[in-house]
């Protein structure tokens, strides 16, 4: 008698991180490294316009200044503004939560 179990690991979900501030901080540092790590990323930031605008297309270009100039296009993103009522389950499923904001954002 022969019996074979094959198991077969479960997909990999994707790693998610939340990052306070989408400001050029936010984006071109944060955004940059975590999207390059392989991170999904929400932003979450006061400037309506700039959530819509990064919710809408799910991506943005970043500049890198250096001995030759590079745009990095960082994709797979989302943003929601401060305060949302979908960021406490986006927050508890998240791997990682970082900040960029400046000091004007500081209660």
């Amino acid at each position: 008698f022969f019996s074979c179990l094959c198991l077969t690991p479960p997909m990999a979900t994707q790693k998610r991180a939340v990052n306070f501030g989408a400001g050029k901080h936010g984006r071109g540092f944060m955004g940059k490294i975590l999207s390059a790590s392989g991170y999904h990323i929400t932003f979450v930031d006061t400037d309506t316009h700039l959530v819509d605008l990064l919710h809408e297309l799910q991506a943005y270009e970043c500049h890198v200044i250096g001995a030759e100039k590079q745009v990095v296009q960082v994709q797979n993103v989302d943003a929601y503004v401060n305060g949302s009522p979908e960021l406490p389950e986006i927050m508890a499923s998240c791997d990682v939560i970082t900040t960029s904001i400046g000091l004007t954002q500081l209660p």
